[in-house]
């Protein structure tokens, strides 16, 4: 989820206390805006190149890494560590905004639900908000 831990409402107190090196981040961010914006040919030519994330590595969870992570990731993920007792890793893969067919195997949509895939703009089986969004 892509709802950030400074955004909490504990925030305050946890952020200051969120060091742990034995839990570790990977925090997937839209190499492009998805709000509502036009894209350029640029964009565009991204994306159709399957180009989607900026570059990104794991780091340790630390007060400034952890504040624009997911809290429902760290939230989940020091619960997880606390019980379990050994190291762990957290990917965070959340774009705001996304319909959930954006999430599922496009073999799988391309088999179970093809009418999806066409004419997005224009399609019953996406809501309005999601087509128009880029326009």
């Amino acid at each position: 989820m892509a709802f950030m831990l400074k955004h909490s409402s504990t925030a305050k107190n946890d952020i200051p206390q969120a060091t742990d090196q034995q839990i570790r981040l990977f925090d997937m961010k839209a190499r492009w805006n998805t709000s509502a914006a036009e894209w350029d040919s640029t964009v565009l030519g991204s994306l159709n190149h399957l180009q989607y994330y900026r570059d990104t590595e794991w780091t340790t969870c630390t007060a400034e890494t952890a504040s624009d992570f997911s809290a429902v990731a760290y939230y989940f993920g020091k619960a997880l560590r606390d019980s379990l007792q050994v190291p762990i890793g957290l990917i965070c893969n959340a774009i705001g905004g996304s319909p959930t067919e954006s999430w599922i195997d496009r073999s799988s949509l391309e088999y179970g639900f093809p009418a999806i895939l066409k004419d997005w703009l224009n399609n019953d089986f996406i809501q309005g908000w999601q087509g128009n969004e880029l326009l």
